[in-house]
């Protein structure tokens, strides 16, 4: 299953970030700036990515346990091989 969610699941993130420095920080080099915040950034989109998938491996779980109990679709149901993580 983790497999699958590393070849399948892409995606992109446009952001932007706008400050209102204090004056003295508006003496520091704009690549200095832009750094601490591309920094930043990428630490929020790689949080989000992970409770992204954290809460789409919980669901499809739950999903999976619910309608294992009553195949009513008499469709195949993933072994348990399928699943590991």
């Amino acid at each position: 299953f983790a497999f699958f969610l590393k070849q399948y699941f892409n995606g992109s993130a446009d952001l932007e970030i706008s400050l209102d420095l204090p004056p003295l920080l508006r003496l520091m080099p704009k690549s200095a700036i832009n750094a601490a915040g591309a920094q930043l950034t990428n630490g929020v989109l790689r949080s989000m990515r992970y409770n992204l998938i954290q809460n789409f491996t919980s669901a499809y779980r739950s999903w999976l346990q619910t309608h294992e109990k009553g195949d009513t679709l008499n469709s195949k149901k993933p072994q348990s091989s399928d699943l590991s993580l």
